[in-house]
């Protein structure tokens, strides 16, 4: 008995596989994709976020004066971004850092948030918060995926993929103005005691060197 001839449906039918398999492969790459940049895109941010806290922590600790905190700051910035480990990672087309801000005013905070409380400081206290922003730009964010098409429709070269990473402590006083503090205080506890007749009253002068107990 002959076999029936297959139907010309049938004959064509074959390969079908292969190409659902290449279609359904490149939509799972497209999505491995997305999440290596993602993944790697928030692990700089953390590392730019990082960043951000040293130089801050730097902006933050007392020096002898504040202009010295600030080259502290900056000091810190650039010995991280130069760092030879990571390096590499801003130095590509993937990511950037770029204008650093050493928010070193009482006013400049409300720049980077809004709505934080306009408080009235006197010009003279420099003891408030302070920090250190820059700006994180992930190019890397910024590519073609077969069957999906872009993840960005600028056409600014990764350019739209930014945010400001900042980082904002309460600083401490400079040695400078803890000095002052300390000597201000002792001639109003001297003069104190003078205008009262104390006996036990001591010339400021016989002073040798006198520190703040837990600060100032």
């Amino acid at each position: 008995m002959r076999r029936p001839k297959r139907s010309f449906l049938i004959q064509q039918n074959k390969g079908g596989i292969t190409v659902d398999f290449i279609f359904g492969f490149t939509l799972i790459m497209g999505f491995a994709a997305i999440l290596f940049a993602l993944s790697l895109t928030l692990t700089v941010a953390s590392i730019s976020q990082y960043i951000t806290f040293v130089s801050a922590r730097a902006l933050f600790v007392a020096s002898h004066k504040p202009d010295d905190q600030i080259n502290n700051s900056q000091e810190q910035y650039n010995r991280l971004v130069n760092n030879p480990i990571l390096k590499p990672l801003f130095s590509g087309n993937w990511f950037e850092l770029r204008d650093p801000v050493y928010i070193a005013k009482p006013g400049d905070l409300k720049q980077f948030k809004p709505d934080f409380p306009q408080i009235d400081i006197p010009p003279q206290k420099t003891d408030f918060f302070v920090g250190f922003a820059v700006t994180f730009v992930a190019r890397m964010l910024d590519f073609q995926i077969p069957f999906y098409g872009s993840t960005s429709d600028l056409n600014d070269n990764g350019e739209g993929f930014n945010t400001v990473v900042a980082s904002f402590l309460s600083r401490e006083v400079s040695a400078g103005r803890c000095r002052d503090f300390s000597m201000d205080r002792l001639e109003g506890i001297l003069k104190f005691n003078q205008d009262r007749n104390a006996a036990d009253y001591v010339e400021l002068d016989q002073y040798v060197w006198h520190i703040t107990d837990n600060g100032c």
